[in-house]
């Protein structure tokens, strides 16, 4: 059986070969930590206000081809795809307003199938047409102008040349109503975010004309305060408004109730679908304008996309220009402890390798395991007697039958020689021994092979990590081919 099959590893000798080589791996997971945590410090560089110490975007450099590309496109295709590329920005763009908005505007986002909602009705009497015009309206004329709301179906008005001038009543009552200022008022009662845009606020309220002559106002909000607060800013601009339209209209307008409701709106989950249709028409228009396209014209679309998206980030970065700036940059304590904990690790998994790898002897175990040889004693490199290991090695070859004994080694190092020697020199004091001689391995001498041929027994002197197994395994094989009995081995550490 080859000796290899019965090796092991002993992770014990293992642990301890690599604990005495600790101040190298001090040394390396100092330096690791060093190393990489400059690299963290230089990575962690961030561009801020000098002034407010708010970070600062900086604008990327365009990495298109897109000339290079266009070259392998005819004229007519090239065009194609440019004036594909300008639809795809301009639709890009207001697919991105739209989905900012549908996100933000509370109408858009309040639950439709639970809505809080304040109306205020009004009667108005038209001294010029008559009292109670009738108005004939299919669907919700609100009044109110927003992006989302243009495409709605429904909102047919039939009004006759009687019946107009009751309507423009009511537009001049929600132009008025709904000013800038007044849009300031509402955010400022519900708490809203400043940012957020007029239309959001807009579509919270509606103006319509019912019935014949019923002047409508509603106003919604996820909470019956929030609809209450916009109904009361309103309120209080009523009279002001009422004065200013009456003296251009002469009409009669009498308050009917003030009526508190919750639950399923219309007009709220209408704002809704419309809003998810606009941004799923742009979005499969935004898809859709590069799929009849070659793999050409599509590689110089998307570059042209992309220098598009390059502009618009470089303008924002410009926008900033004036900015004094400055890079702070920061230690990282993670970058450390990954620095030391590699150096360790890199460095212990280099020993471990070379420990596994380099085929020599690292314990007393290896001898018995490897090759099934006995160990008769471990002596230190500095030892001076060897009686012991001298008396245990001449009663072997006494119980064998052995007259003559020959004490050889893999490794010829000069402690391995002298312990050999010595060995040699206190077994030739045994009476039982005729002969007793110590060389060189006779794996590589050939006075050695001929004193180990001529000897009954053999003696292996085998020192650690400096005996390599495979010339271990060599002297067992000579031993066996010579009939010479192994008497065991002697391991010096």
């Amino acid at each position: 059986m080859d000796y290899k099959d019965n090796m092991e590893i002993d992770l014990i000798d293992l642990a301890l070969y690599l604990l005495r080589r600790w101040k190298v791996m001090v040394v390396c997971a100092i330096v690791g930590a060093v190393l990489l945590g400059a690299f963290g410090y230089l990575k962690s560089g961030v561009v801020v206000d000098k002034e407010t110490g708010e970070p600062v975007a900086v604008a990327n450099s365009s990495n298109s081809n897109a000339a290079e590309l266009r070259i392998k496109l005819t004229e007519p295709s090239a065009k194609y795809c440019e004036v594909a590329a300008e639809q795809y920005e301009e639709n890009m763009q207001n697919y991105m307003r739209a989905i900012e908005h549908n996100e933000k505007s509370p109408v858009l986002t309040m639950n439709a199938y639970d809505v809080s909602r304040v109306t205020k009705q009004y009667v108005m009497d038209d001294f010029v047409n008559g009292s109670n015009t009738s108005v004939s309206i299919r669907g919700a004329a609100d009044g109110i102008s927003s992006p989302l709301d243009s495409d709605l179906s429904g909102n047919t008005i039939e009004i006759s040349n009687a019946e107009s001038r009751l309507n423009n009543i009511v537009v001049a009552y929600s132009n008025e109503l709904m000013t800038a200022d007044t849009v300031a008022e509402i955010k400022k009662a519900i708490g809203a975010d400043e940012e957020l845009d007029a239309t959001s606020i807009r579509e919270m309220v509606r103006i319509v004309l019912d019935a014949d002559s019923i002047l409508t106002i509603s106003t919604f909000g996820n909470t019956k305060e929030d609809a209450k607060a916009v109904m009361d800013v309103l309120d209080s601009h009523f009279d002001a408004v009422t004065e200013t339209v009456s003296g251009v209209y002469n009409y009669d307008i009498t308050p009917v109730g003030t009526y508190y409701f919750e639950g399923y709106d219309g007009y709220i989950l209408g704002l809704q679908t419309n809003s998810e249709n606009t941004i799923n028409t742009l979005r499969n228009y935004i898809t859709g304008l590069s799929n009849a396209m070659s793999v050409e014209e599509k590689a110089y679309f998307n570059a042209i996309v992309a220098d598009y998206s390059n502009e618009n980030e470089e303008a924002d970065a410009t926008d900033d220009s004036s900015v004094e700036t400055m890079v702070v940059r920061t230690v990282s304590k993670k970058y450390i402890a990954a620095g030391l904990v590699g150096g360790i690790f890199i460095v212990a998994f280099l020993y471990a390798l070379f420990y596994v790898l380099s085929g020599k002897v690292h314990t007393a175990d290896d001898i018995r395991r490897a090759f099934g040889i006995s160990v008769i004693g471990e002596v230190k490199s500095n030892a001076g007697e060897f009686g012991l290991v001298s008396q245990g090695a001449a009663i072997g070859a006494s119980k064998l039958s052995s007259n003559s004994v020959y004490i050889m080694g893999a490794s010829d190092d000069d402690i391995s020689v002298k312990i050999r020697n010595a060995i040699c020199k206190e077994m030739n004091q045994d009476a039982h021994l005729s002969s007793v001689k110590a060389g060189s391995s006779a794996v590589n001498d050939a006075v050695s092979m001929k004193d180990l041929s001529d000897s009954d027994a053999v003696v292996l002197v085998e020192k650690i990590d400096k005996s390599r197994f495979e010339d271990v395994a060599r002297e067992v094989e000579l031993c066996k081919k010579f009939g010479v009995n192994i008497l065991g081995a002697v391991v010096v550490r």
